[in-house]
């Protein structure tokens, strides 16, 4: 027997009410056997730099996420790309040229090695890991690193701290224990 619906989302399990598995249990969770899926095509906001901005859900990265049925879950910018452009070729990560992870429009992205894609993505920053250090400042960064000149005295002030505190503590058990 076939499902009652008989379309491309019908599974091939035992029939309940004269519908497949999947249509049934949409039916009793919903009321209904239409599908609750959005239009994952049409869930972005274009912005005045043409940018399309991702209105759905959001990785904690910062990329749009979507489900596609056929993809599964996936980052919203590579199913975008996909389906206006095609494929992305073996070994490539897609760049955001506006530099918007939350930006799905297909001509603002570029299929570059993970290399460049970071080394791109380290050029255009402004501010230091950190986000409290302006880094394009002359001086800001450490010389032979990518490291925040300000942050790495913070740090280093801390890790002297703590080593200090550490060799006290170590004294005073050493001196306790010949005593």
């Amino acid at each position: 027997m076939r499902c009652i619906v008989n379309d491309q989302e019908c599974t091939e399990t035992r029939l309940r009410l004269g519908m497949c598995e999947k249509h049934y249990r949409r039916f009793l969770k919903y009321g209904s056997i239409e599908s609750t899926r959005i239009d994952t095509f049409n869930h972005y906001d274009v912005s005045s730099n043409g940018c399309w901005i991702w209105r759905g859900a959001i990785y904690s990265n910062g990329y749009g996420k979507t489900s596609v049925k056929i993809h599964g879950t996936r980052l919203a910018h590579r199913v975008f790309y996909i389906k206006y452009v095609g494929p992305i070729p073996d070994g490539l990560d897609l760049d955001h040229s506006c530099r918007n992870r939350r930006c799905v429009n297909p001509t603002h992205l570029e299929p570059v090695s993970r290399s460049i894609n970071l080394n791109r993505g380290h050029k255009a920053r402004t501010y230091c890991e950190n986000g409290l250090h302006d880094i394009t400042l002359p001086d800001a960064v450490k010389p032979g690193t990518n490291q925040c000149i300000e942050c790495w005295r913070i740090r280093y002030r801390k890790a002297s701290v703590k080593y200090r505190q550490t060799k006290s503590r170590e004294a005073r058990l050493t001196h306790s224990a010949h005593t």
